[in-house]
């Protein structure tokens, strides 16, 4: 296994291509923003699940089709299919295919491949990676869109100190809570294979064991210890996501409430939000 650690800005260097024979088994984390979703796909590329990344973030699109030589511009009809059959051919690392998306991608992927698209996956497992606290992660989220920082192993991308105000911080708890609501609406509809996982066990061991062994894959707690010990467990915006607490408490609470007493709204906002592509990252 490379000793080159995944992060959300390296993940697309030629260092972890894999294409390496026959594609056997798929793995989709179904996430939303501030989940951990990074430090899981590092554990999974560790023990070799693949190299999952966030291949339909729309910034980071451009950067795969660069590298992956794909001909068909990015506005044709048939980019999305072009796109996706070269990740499959240049990212299956030890005959798996991972990747992670949030809703406004799978949204987006789903209106060019179809509804079922993820059926044509061989030995699909869905992670549905959530959180518990959502006012942690509907700060976290401001803090992150403020300081351009989504990955701590990553450098700082931006300083966009600008924003903070209560429509702000209104517009924040809506992509969380509307990300949230897409997810619990569609698979309801759908009969996947699906493991629900929260962002707050990522620092338990055995449950940790325990998401490992249902994707297939049995290591000892001392040896996801090891793992684990070598990313940052800290975030460098915890300065900000106290300030933002505390400024946009009151305000994030009152939408988050009241979005929760009104499903018809939040239903008649979701095809707005995921249409806009949420251009915010």
């Amino acid at each position: 296994m490379s000793s080159k650690i995944l992060t959300f800005t390296t993940a697309w260097a030629p260092e972890f291509d894999g294409s390496d024979g026959q594609l056997n088994a798929s793995v989709l984390i179904f996430s939303t923003p501030r989940t951990g979703s990074q430090t899981l796909c590092r554990l999974l590329y560790e023990v070799g699940l693949g190299v999952p990344a966030e291949y339909f973030l729309r910034v980071l699109i451009d950067q795969y089709r660069e590298r992956f030589f794909i001909g068909t511009p990015p506005d044709a009809a048939s980019f999305i299919k072009d796109y996706v059959q070269a990740i499959r051919e240049r990212r299956c690392l030890n005959g798996v295919l991972s990747c992670k998306m949030q809703a406004d991608q799978h949204q987006r992927l789903a209106a060019h491949l179809g509804y079922l698209w993820e059926d044509t996956l061989p030995g699909l497992t869905v992670i549905r990676l959530c959180r518990h606290d959502y006012f942690g992660q509907i700060v976290s989220l401001g803090a992150a869109l403020q300081t351009g920082i989504w990955d701590d192993f990553s450098p700082q991308l931006s300083r966009r100190l600008a924003g903070m105000s209560d429509l702000a911080a209104r517009r924040w708890t809506d992509i969380i809570f509307l990300s949230e609501f897409y997810w619990r609406r569609y698979l309801e509809g759908r009969k996947l294979p699906v493991v629900t996982y929260y962002c707050e066990d990522l620092a338990n061991l055995d449950k940790l064991k325990d998401l490992l062994q249902s994707v297939g894959v049995d290591r000892s707690k001392s040896e996801i210890r090891d793992m684990l010990g070598k990313w940052p467990r800290y975030s460098r915006n915890q300065p900000l996501i106290r300030a933002l607490s505390q400024r946009f408490g009151p305000q994030i609470a009152g939408r988050w409430a009241e979005l929760s007493a009104n499903p018809k709204l939040a239903a008649s906002m979701i095809s707005r939000f995921v249409s806009a592509e949420n251009s915010f990252l």
